[in-house]
């Protein structure tokens, strides 16, 4: 055992902070250093720079000294940052949206706490999340969603809230360097064996031929049983005829669930913009023909992407008749008379506070809808056999897809329509858009031509 005599050659640095020293009885004669803990008080931290050059020993000292003083700063303790410090700090800002929350929480509860723990986060590197996947691959059991395998995309999804968390940490100095995140496409590539990949228009499922048949009857026999309801209420004759339940709870959780399908079908509107709307946010206005149309105003708050824009419904001035009777409804369950600054869907305990219309939605199709529609409205089975949920986002995307079915259609004007862009059409949406540019195309080419023929004509008699 090799014994040694204490420290020799002590030299105060950096603003007297840290002692720079040697130790006798070592052959390799390091350069040692020794300062205050700034994260812990009455703690020393002692280590040798493993180097024998004075110069470059005290640039390491600095260094460690300065590295803890910014860790003490940014709240981090002398273990480094955890994912689960990271969390607590930035998850305020991310999406209050309850469906986001929901999936959110599910995926740091199941998935990302239970590989990274309280590793040290400080010199996460591309291994680290190499690693991650392919432990979600190794770890994989079917599930009646996943019976096949893993999909690419919920390793996606997952690493979007990591890389989220990280990002903020890096921007705060409280992680050494961003690491690299693989593309869709490149973990698909990676060759792991319980991965599945659809390409993106397969991904969401959305009702078929039969249920698209189904869902067109129940909306109208829903609304001839709302409408008698609201004749019984002014007092009436209604006879024997279908009427919504009598519940007041019951009948206005049914009609908002009514409104929301016709909204999301007739317009695209995403749920997201439906959840924050406004009971003023929809208007009569005619056109140039005279006709009556329902004009949606989606406000910067209520858009995903915080611009503002305009869209018509498609059952013109149908879907006005229809929300102004909603508005009636709202009236009748909340007890008091509606502004056009009151939310469009809140809570049924409070008026002022977003309603989750997510759960309400999955909920009246899986309770009820199935049941009344005397087939499954809330799931469609595609042709490998895959069950995929109906949600709001369905249909938003049949109305894309049908629209988009149209060679009148505007892509252009739809995209606008939707708040969204060609290339999200192209990359979600199942549809020839270069096929439907040239119909609408061709077709506009044959008008100039057969207006400019016409004026040629004119002329032509008129100089005769």
């Amino acid at each position: 055992m090799r014994s040694y005599h204490g420290a020799v050659r002590q030299q105060k640095i950096h603003y007297n902070k840290i002692t720079m020293y040697m130790l006798t009885g070592f052959e390799d004669q390091n350069w040692y250093y020794k300062f205050s803990c700034p994260m812990k008080s009455g703690r020393y931290i002692r280590r040798s720079t493993r180097t024998h050059k004075y110069s470059e020993a005290c640039h390491i000292a600095i260094n460690a000294y300065d590295d803890l003083k910014m860790k003490n700063a940014l709240g981090m303790t002398d273990h480094g940052i955890t994912l689960k410090r990271l969390i607590a700090r930035y998850l305020p800002e991310m999406s209050d949206n309850p469906a986001t929350v929901k999936i959110r929480n599910s995926i740091i509860k199941n998935h990302l706490m239970p590989f990274f723990g309280n590793r040290d986060l400080y010199d996460i590197d591309d291994d680290d999340i190499r690693a991650y996947i392919r432990w979600r691959n190794d770890n994989w059991v079917p599930t009646k969603w996943a019976p096949k395998g893993l999909a690419v995309t919920s390793i996606m999804n997952e690493l979007r809230v990591l890389r989220f968390f990280l990002r903020r940490g890096f921007s705060k100095r409280q992680i050494l360097r961003m690491p690299d995140f693989p593309s869709e496409s490149r973990v698909n590539r990676g060759g792991l064996n319980n991965l599945t990949y659809e390409d993106s228009p397969d991904r969401r499922g959305y009702w078929n031929d039969e249920q698209e048949a189904a869902i067109s009857v129940w909306l109208g026999n829903f609304r001839k049983r709302w409408k008698n309801s609201i004749d019984l209420d002014n007092g009436l004759p209604v006879d024997h005829k279908q009427l919504l339940p009598s519940s007041r709870r019951d009948r206005y959780t049914k009609v908002v669930f009514y409104v929301l399908v016709t909204l999301i079908r007739n317009s695209g509107i995403r749920s997201v913009e439906l959840r924050k709307s406004r009971l003023g946010c929809l208007k009569l206005f005619k056109d140039q023909d005279q006709e009556l149309h329902t004009l949606i105003t989606i406000t910067a708050e209520m858009s995903k992407v915080n611009k503002k824009r305009e869209a018509v419904a498609s059952n013109m001035g149908t879907m006005m008749e229809i929300w102004e009777d909603y508005r009636y409804e709202w009236e009748r369950y909340f007890k008091r008379k509606s502004t056009d600054q009151d939310l469009s869907f809140p809570r049924p305990s409070n008026p002022d506070v977003h309603r989750d219309i997510t759960d309400l939605f999955r909920n009246q199709m899986q309770r009820n809808l199935d049941k009344e529609c005397g087939i499954t409205m809330s799931t469609v089975t595609n042709t490998e056999g895959i069950v995929k949920t109906i949600n709001m986002y369905s249909l938003r995307k049949s109305y894309v897809t049908k629209m988009l079915q149209n060679s009148d259609m505007n892509v252009y004007v739809l995209a606008r329509q939707c708040g969204t862009s060609i290339e999200m059409f192209e990359r979600y949406y199942n549809v020839n858009l270069g096929r439907v540019h040239r119909k609408v195309f061709t077709k506009t080419v044959r008008h100039l031509r057969q207006l400019d023929t016409a004026r040629q004509v004119k002329a032509g008699l008129e100089t005769e």
